[in-house]
């Protein structure tokens, strides 16, 4: 009885570490390039104009709305995006945005994208009131 269970002990030992290793684990130059992209992406929105850009979008006939992600779509400004424009009007998700925070930085730059996209799509809000045929024919791009 005492063999059987060294027996056991042993296979158990052995086993774990190899169970444990089978889990893909992030590496430290993976999870900085990571964090390059995401405060590379956040930053050129927290830094951008949504007048203009919502202005070059219009021209360009791009009437989506600004959104991100998070555990799942936020469309800010927009609280009934899913009911009321989600069939006719489309969303373009900003890069970088997550609910996965993992510095000061990129919870700042975050926040500063998310009153980018809050303030991008009031503008779109004002212009389909205005225009709302635009709405069903130019979005979805």
């Amino acid at each position: 009885m005492k063999v059987l269970i060294l027996i056991v002990f042993y296979s158990i030992a052995l086993v774990l570490p190899s169970v444990s290793k089978a889990e893909p684990n992030e590496t430290d130059k993976a999870r900085e390039e990571r964090d390059r992209y995401v405060l590379s992406h956040l930053g050129k929105y927290a830094h951008a104009n949504p007048e203009k850009d919502f202005e070059t979008a219009r021209r360009k006939g791009d009437l989506r709305f600004v959104g991100m992600m998070g555990y799942g779509l936020s469309v800010p400004g927009v609280p009934d995006y899913e009911k009321t424009y989600a069939k006719s009007v489309g969303v373009k998700i900003i890069p970088g945005t997550t609910d996965a925070i993992t510095s000061q930085k990129q919870s700042q730059l975050e926040e500063a994208v998310r009153l980018y996209a809050k303030r991008y799509n009031q503008l779109l809000l004002q212009y389909l009131a205005k225009h709302p045929q635009k709405a069903k024919h130019e979005s979805n791009q």
